[in-house]
């Protein structure tokens, strides 16, 4: 799916994840790991759904760090270490932006 709304340029789901194992979350803490998710760039903005609950374990900040390189914040709440669950297949939607808006734009 694409749409042009503004100086939104496109939006597009996308899947990723299978085939990775995520390292630990340390406790009380949280953690930025990456994955490789072709087509992204730097200034794109991404929401990513974790497909499972998992006990003590969250999303808590996503990003594009570098081109084709998703980076994201887990969270972990326990009091010792968790690993986000292996091999499940995360939903993505990537926005991309068109023109920028001019200095003179009000939002």
């Amino acid at each position: 799916m694409s749409l042009t709304i503004g100086n939104l340029k496109a939006a597009q789901a996308f899947t990723f994840g299978t085939g990775k194992t995520w390292a630990e979350t340390a406790a009380n803490t949280s953690a930025e790991q990456t994955v490789t998710v072709p087509g992204l760039e730097v200034g794109d903005v991404v929401l990513v759904s974790k497909p499972t609950a998992q006990a003590g374990i969250g999303i808590v900040g996503v990003r594009v760090s570098a081109t084709n390189t998703l980076a994201i914040t887990f969270m972990n709440s326990t009091a010792s270490g968790v690993t986000a669950t292996a091999e499940e297949e995360y939903l993505g939607v990537v926005f991309k932006a068109g023109q920028p808006f001019p200095d003179t734009a009000s939002i």
